[in-house]
């Protein structure tokens, strides 16, 4: 097939679940003879000015088998941007109702054309929509990904990469699902929640495909690996990911720090790891370990108790199939469809939503035995390796964008 991948920001080194995604994708579909070539954008970055062109337009190979087109951004409406983003992200997702916009039509239009904008990557996508079997679209939220679909038509694969959030209420949202004709998903909590905000109609054009992880690659101890300077003395459990408010992780570290109050004799320990800084409050059973190495983080999967992933807002969360591949048992938040089904289909750890449940989760931890947890972990363990299997999923993905499958463009 002749594939295409869309998304605002590309590149080898880029960290966000999104971005690291659509590169293994990429990889593995040019792998299995597949002729793609990505688009994306010149900005650099998620996290970089999102109207500067920081990468030269124009086509480059990678040495993996595909190509990589980008396309200038053009000057964007910052300043109102930002008020309505501001808006958004104080909306509270008990508040939110399917079909119902959190937020003006203005304002919604204003988010949607006001984000990172490129006329010249939409006019393209116009012009060559009939010489690509599928474009792949990711994520949902971005204004190039919206207004691609419309374009597209017969021929947009949205990879939605779902979020339970005010940005996925919105009317340009629901147009983009309801207009593509195809929805693949990474996971069986992602697509039960667009089922919930777009209906039952979306259903047969929606496939899981699930999303792999590198664990016979890049996530593995080294033979000679001396132990990490900073690893916790003793049993430990172990969060990974940027440690701020929108991963829930102050309300692990009360959570935890309530429990030591309780169990002050425990040899249970918290460790963070990943971008970002948090208060402990003293709590000398909490340690930071910043920001690990590939080889240490695989080191700490390998040794602690348990993984906890307390994000409300995940649509695949990649450290919990890394945590089962080791045979680890992983603890998730509850209101989260995506992880939540995940642990509740595999068997292979805990769900806990408020402050109080994590508390007593991690009394649990404490009491399980070696063998509960061993017994739990390879639950996950069996699932991961359905789910998070690379091989598997691209015969998922292969099997979704069959042309047989495909909708004619118009």
């Amino acid at each position: 097939m002749k594939l295409a991948i869309v998304i605002p920001w590309f590149g080898r080194e880029l960290k966000g679940g999104a971005e690291q995604h659509a590169w293994q994708i990429a990889t593995r579909l040019a792998q299995r003879g597949h002729d793609l070539e990505v688009m994306t954008t010149c900005c650099r970055s998620h996290q970089d000015d999102w109207s500067t062109n920081h990468l030269p337009p124009g086509v480059n190979e990678e040495r993996e088998g595909f190509t990589v087109r980008r396309f200038e951004v053009d000057p964007r409406d910052r300043t109102a941007f930002d008020r309505v983003c501001a808006n958004l992200l104080t909306i509270s997702a008990g508040t939110l109702r399917p079909g119902v916009s959190p937020i003006n039509p203005s304002d919604a239009e204003i988010f949607a054309n006001e984000l990172i904008r490129s006329q010249s990557l939409l006019d393209y996508l116009n012009a060559k929509r009939e010489a690509y079997d599928w474009f792949i679209l990711l994520p949902y939220l971005y204004g190039p990904i919206l207004h691609a679909v419309s374009i597209l038509k017969g021929r947009a694969a949205l990879l939605p990469c779902l979020h339970n959030e005010a940005y996925a209420y919105l009317p340009q949202v629901a147009q983009a699902f309801y207009g593509a004709s195809n929805l693949l998903f990474n996971t069986e909590g992602e697509q039960e929640l667009a089922l919930r905000l777009f209906g039952p109609g979306i259903w047969t054009k929606s496939h899981v495909v699930g999303a792999g992880v590198e664990i016979d690659g890049q996530l593995r101890p080294e033979a000679n690996d001396s132990p990490t300077a900073t690893k916790p003395n003793g049993r430990f459990v172990l969060y990974l990911g940027r440690k701020d408010a929108g991963k829930n992780v102050p309300l692990l570290v009360r959570a935890f720090e309530r429990f030591r109050r309780v169990r002050p004799n425990s040899d249970l320990r918290l460790a963070l790891a990943g971008h970002g800084s948090i208060g402990v409050n003293g709590c000398d059973s909490i340690t930071d370990l910043g920001l690990v190495s590939e080889s240490e983080k695989a080191k700490l999967l390998q040794d602690c108790v348990a993984v906890v992933q307390p994000s409300a807002n995940e649509s695949f969360s990649r450290v919990m199939m890394e945590a089962w591949h080791y045979g680890r048992p992983v603890a998730a938040q509850t209101s989260c469809l995506a992880t939540a089904t995940a642990v509740e289909r595999s068997g292979g750890g805990w769900l806990a939503e408020t402050e109080d449940d994590w508390a007593e989760l991690f009394t649990i931890m404490h009491r399980t035995s070696a063998k509960g947890l061993v017994e739990l972990g390879r639950k996950g363990q069996r699932y991961a390796r359905e789910i998070a299997s690379w091989d598997k999923v691209m015969g998922r993905y292969e099997q979704a964008l069959t042309p047989t499958t495909m909708v004619p463009a118009t």
